[in-house]
């Protein structure tokens, strides 16, 4: 069960989409956090609306990342798709400013 912080989502959802795919998810640490997967990259046409509103897929409503890259915003970070290429999509929650 995922915390009500926006780190804590964001985790569980790395964990739960690594868990179903078998991809390798990698966690750096320091004045940012960045997950990265293996797996292939988001398209296009939904990096616009990712991390501003619920996107609909096959395996999901969507939410978690919305609810993920809201908590950020509300705590004072930023989340951001920061690598969006195959075999290296990455996510990256970083201090605004």
């Amino acid at each position: 069960m995922p915390s009500d912080s926006g780190l804590g989502v964001g985790l569980f959802q790395a964990a739960k989409f690594t868990e179903q795919s078998g991809h390798a998810v990698t966690l750096a640490a320091g004045p940012r956090l960045r997950v990265c997967d293996d797996g292939a990259p988001v398209p296009a046409a939904l990096t616009a609306q990712l991390l501003r509103a619920p996107v609909t897929s096959d395996s999901g409503l969507g939410v978690g990342l919305f609810q993920a890259a809201t908590f950020a915003e509300q705590s004072g970070y930023v989340l951001t798709l920061a690598e969006n290429s195959h075999g290296s999509v990455c996510f990256e929650l970083a201090p605004t400013g």
